[in-house]
Parts: C-alpha cells; structure tokens; sequence
C-alpha cells in the first residue's frame, strides 16, 4: 500500500510540473486502486483501467506460465481471476472514474467493443505488434491501440 501511495504522489507531482501531461498523457494500471486513489488526489489526470484474463493466476497470456507453485495458491488465484473480471466490468471502471480501458487485444471484439462505448469508456487495445491485427483494430473495431512495434 505504502508503494502505491509514493506511485500517486510521484505522477501526481510530476502532472503538476508538467502541465502539458494533462492533454497529452494518460495513466493506466493493472491495479484499481492506484488508479481510484490518482483520481481521488487529481481528478483532472485522465486514467485507465488494464485488463487481461487470468491476470491474477498466470504471469502472461502467451505463455500460460502459472503465477504461484502451489497448486493451492493457483486453486486460488482462479477464483481471484473471475472475482476480478466480474469486479472490473461491472463495479470497477465506474467507481474508479477512469475515462477508458485498456484491454488484451486476444480479448476484444465488437460487442465487447459496444459494451464499453455505451457506458462512455474509451477503448485501447494492447499490444498488437503485427499490421494486420492493427489493421483490424483500426479499421473493424475502429479502437486505438498501444503497441511494441512501427510496422
């Protein structure tokens, strides 16, 4: 908790010193409560919730590599993943104000995509690295996207 609160404090500060971060940045985090508690600090900071499946029970998606090395723990951390999933489309993105939602490009598609214009939340998809993908989401899903790569 100690850490989250010198996180806030940091970009906090360093928004105040750089005004123009206002209109060009935007913080975004895995982690709800960072995000509720910069908004609560500077409500001005546009923010975004991240997202991925199993986030609480794999260390990534490509290689489904298990968080924990108990089988208790990883038990438990799948129950952690749909309490979480269900928490952030549902109660999270409002009670955290965040402005969008950034989410695994594997995880979208145009009624996902629908879901989070009707409630006025902006949409980022991370990270395609191939054109084609970017293409898709450009095009097709008409979403922005943060990615690895300039091709």
């Amino acid at each position: 908790m100690l850490g989250a609160l010198k996180a806030v404090a940091i970009v906090s500060e360093m928004f105040s010193k750089h005004k123009e971060l206002y209109k060009q940045a935007i913080v975004a985090s895995f982690y709800p409560s960072f995000i509720y508690q910069l908004r609560r600090v500077d409500p001005n900071i546009v923010t975004a919730l991240t997202f991925r499946p199993k986030f609480i029970s794999l260390t990534d998606i490509p290689n489904g590599k298990p968080r924990f090395d108990s089988i208790w723990k990883n038990k438990l951390a799948l129950v952690g993943d749909v309490a979480l999933e269900w928490a952030f489309h549902n109660v999270l993105w409002y009670m955290t104000g965040a402005s969008a939602v950034l989410i695994h490009k594997d995880y979208l598609s145009a009624e996902y995509v629908r879901m989070w214009r009707k409630r006025n939340i902006q949409v980022i998809a991370w990270t395609p690295n191939h054109r084609l993908e970017k293409e898709y989401l450009r095009k097709v899903l008409n979403v922005t996207y943060i990615t690895d790569t300039l091709l």
